[in-house]
């Protein structure tokens, strides 16, 4: 059931009806939602206005706007400006438009122009330097960039002949370690025996 006890004003000009409920829902809050979305519209059909677009897909909520504006139930004020969306998306969606066209003249083209050669070449520093010059100062940087590829090679080998080098030493040294550790246990099985035969006698 609905009650209608008494109506204020609230901040936003909307009467308020104490007491109107319905199903659990204040009616009271329904109306400030849908004026706010209705303002927050109406500001973006100002701010865009010179955008056409926007009023071709705002056509289609106008019979709902309408149907709106119909009923009597929502306030005054919600209802003005309602009245001023549908007046101003018709307008919009009604005005003529201008068809793309090509442009009538023919493009103009880019001046092709031709590069220019110096017989002298002038470096980035700014300095100009002849052909034999420069050709000679080409050669020096190809032998400096062989040279230090050259030492790095030369590097890679000496570690690679210290790493060789390294592994073998280990290996006679594993050898000759064998060797004696050998000769020492034949040593000690040498005494063990003597020991033994001077005890018989």
């Amino acid at each position: 059931t609905t009650k209608t006890t008494k109506t204020k004003k609230s901040q936003n000009g909307i009467s308020k009806k104490d007491g109107v409920e319905q199903d659990g829902v204040d009616e009271h809050m329904k109306f400030v939602f849908v004026h706010c979305a209705l303002s927050l519209l109406y500001q973006c059909t100002i701010m865009y206005n010179e955008y056409i677009g926007l009023f071709d897909l705002l056509a289609v909520a106008v019979p709902v706007l309408e149907g709106l504006s119909a009923n009597e139930f929502y306030p005054k004020k919600t209802i003005n400006i309602v009245k001023k969306l549908v007046s101003k998306i018709k307008d919009k969606s009604s005005s003529e438009r201008e068809c793309m066209q090509l442009q009538s003249h023919r493009p103009v083209p880019l001046l092709q122009l031709e590069p220019e050669f110096d017989a002298e070449y002038i470096d980035r520093r700014g300095r100009k330097d002849p052909k034999a010059k420069r050709e000679t100062d080409k050669l020096k940087h190809l032998f400096k960039r062989e040279k230090r590829g050259a030492i790095k090679e030369l590097k890679k080998d000496s570690r690679f002949l210290s790493r060789v080098k390294f592994t073998e030493q280990q290996e006679r040294d594993q050898d000759r370690f064998r060797i004696i550790k050998q000769v020492e246990t034949l040593m000690q099985q040498g005494r063990a025996e003597e020991k033994k035969e001077k005890g018989i006698h």
